[in-house]
């Protein structure tokens, strides 16, 4: 399952720890690729806070990097 609007309007963190404590807005979920989810954190933050994403999920950073771009450029020619 994919939120398919992750951004930072969606996201609470724990200003102490740092940690995420919630996620809100569930309207667009959809099922499909895991990278799918996370084209608005390189959109809205850039690739240096995106390449910190597959370390914490604990993925293979090139391909993952790769998987996310190849969304977010289709995502942008979709318009959607």
């Amino acid at each position: 399952m994919l939120h398919c609007d992750i951004a930072p309007g969606h996201l609470f963190f724990d200003p102490k720890s740092g940690h995420l404590t919630g996620v809100i807005d569930f309207g667009d979920i959809a099922i499909g690729n895991p990278a799918r989810d996370f084209i608005y954190i390189y959109e809205d933050f850039g690739e240096s806070i995106l390449r910190l994403v597959p370390t914490l999920l604990r993925r293979n950073a090139p391909e993952w990097m790769s998987e996310i771009r190849k969304w977010y450029l289709l995502e942008a020619i979709s318009g959607n």
